[in-house]
């Protein structure tokens, strides 16, 4: 068995597809040149339909979660025009999480390849380069946050292959940081050399990721956090606790405010009340309002007192 491409397999969902030649003897195959229609009529009965060809993937690490058929679909053709027998790999659809699991995954691809009715099989193990995984939408700054990392899982192979770069000067890229808290997690620290042209720059960055060995080719957004945003410090928390103890007190002042005119407004309400005349039996008798009942308690209590005084003297 034979692969016919890099010598390695990827995952990466752009990839075209994978062909394994297969042959059915020690040697390669002595027939050479085009075959005649006749000849052609004989290889599709003999060697398709009497013989099928059986291909079958799987991975050589056995810990691995995600089996090889879930990330390759496999299936066997004759080529008529080489007259050999393929096991053709194309690539499946995987999940955002599966995506990230197998971007750390450390094995080989194991590829069989048997006739049906003439048992033998085939080996071949091929490496698996799989594809890097960015663990982030896009990298964020502030005139508080001036450095920051990109987070992106693979193996030591892929990683060592990465070129990150930008199209405008102010960035600053260094060199890959092992993460110690998790397998297989590369940090790259980035950070900006020029903070007020990026907050005027027209259009929107990015920072390009690609890598030569799985072929992918990506671009991370840039978002710049203008003004003061970002998290507050010691001097920001006193002040804004401040501006809401301010507040308060407002509040507080202006709800005694409007009590005080309400309350006012009824008492003066109630002092301009006119004299009401009621009929009674011996005629007419007047209610006078509070404040005249007021001065009348008040002229009483001035007679008494005067009594008392005389009375002594």
């Amino acid at each position: 068995m034979r692969l016919a491409s890099h010598g390695y397999l990827t995952n990466v969902p752009s990839t075209r597809q994978y062909n394994v030649h297969v042959s059915l003897s020690l040697t390669e195959p002595i027939i050479k040149g085009p075959c005649s229609n006749a000849q052609i009529e004989v290889a599709q009965v003999m060697l398709t339909s009497d013989n099928p060809l059986l291909c079958s993937v799987q991975f050589s690490n056995q810990s691995l979660l995600i089996p090889a058929t879930k990330m390759f679909q496999i299936t066997s053709q004759f080529n008529l025009e080489t007259g050999q027998y393929n096991c053709k790999i194309s690539i499946r659809p995987l999940t955002y999480i599966e995506i990230q699991t197998l971007s750390t995954a450390e094995t080989m691809v194991e590829l069989r390849a048997s006739l049906l009715e003439h048992g033998g099989t085939g080996f071949l193990h091929v490496p698996l380069y799989p594809a890097f995984h960015v663990n982030q939408s896009e990298l964020i700054f502030s005139s508080h946050e001036l450095e920051n990392y990109i987070r992106i899982y693979g193996i030591s192979i892929v990683i060592g292959n990465l070129e990150i770069t930008s199209s405008f000067p102010y960035f600053l890229f260094g060199k890959a940081i092992v993460s110690a808290e998790h397998t297989g997690l590369f940090l790259f620290p980035v950070s900006i050399v020029d903070f007020q042209s990026t907050q005027f720059s027209p259009v929107t960055q990015f920072i390009n990721i690609s890598c030569t060995v799985t072929g992918q080719d990506m671009a991370l957004p840039v978002k710049i956090l203008e003004g003061e945003k970002g998290k507050p410090g010691y001097l920001s928390t006193i002040t804004n606790s401040i501006y809401l103890i301010l507040f308060s007190v407002f509040c507080a002042v202006a709800i005694s405010c409007g009590l005080f005119i309400v309350y006012n407004a009824l008492i003066d309400h109630l002092q301009k009340t006119p004299i009401i005349y009621m009929s009674t039996l011996n005629g007419y008798s007047s209610v006078r309002s509070p404040r005249d009942i007021t001065h009348h308690i008040v002229r009483r209590r001035s007679n008494f007192n005067g009594r008392l005084w005389s009375s002594r003297t």
